[in-house]
């Protein structure tokens, strides 16, 4: 029985450790994979502090950029059509705030919402009385979602 149990907790650490390890060498064959040269026009014309980045943090940031693509889930709302652009921009500018640091890419966040404008999120108050917020261009919608307006341009 004894045996059982300590087969049990094996099992549960292996488990834990290879899906931990499974997802650094995944990043880590994302990080190699060659970068566009279409989303680097992208990135000089919509992240001005871009240009200003020394070659080692630009390498940096495509590989930031090429794993944030590939797991966050990015949705169009309000009939925005999602583009490479758009995608590229925003991947980005959550890529510049992980450069120079172990990344952790944003463990919290599942889905990143993007409205072609100025959305107002409804939100409830503590008695029920709906209220909205306006002009908001960046925002936290629902846990492991961030909501962003796209026409707003750089945020």
């Amino acid at each position: 029985m004894l045996w059982l149990i300590l087969l049990a907790m094996v099992v549960i650490c292996a488990g834990i450790l290879g899906r931990w390890y499974l997802r650094e060498v995944r990043r880590k064959r994302l990080m190699a994979v060659p970068f566009p040269s279409g989303w680097e026009e992208i990135i000089r014309r919509n992240v001005p502090v871009y240009v200003r980045l020394p070659a080692s943090l630009k390498h940096q940031l495509h590989g930031h950029i090429q794993v944030l693509l590939a797991e966050k889930h990015f949705e169009g709302c309000g009939g925005l059509e999602m583009t490479d652009e758009i995608k590229v921009t925003i991947a980005a500018q959550a890529g510049i705030l992980l450069l120079n640091r172990k990344p952790r890419y944003y463990p919290e966040l599942t889905s990143i919402l993007v409205y072609p404008s100025t959305f107002y999120p409804i939100l409830f108050s503590i008695w029920g009385i709906m209220s909205t917020l306006r002009n908001r261009r960046l925002t936290s919608v629902n846990p492991g979602e961030v909501a962003r307006s796209f026409l707003h341009g750089i945020v």
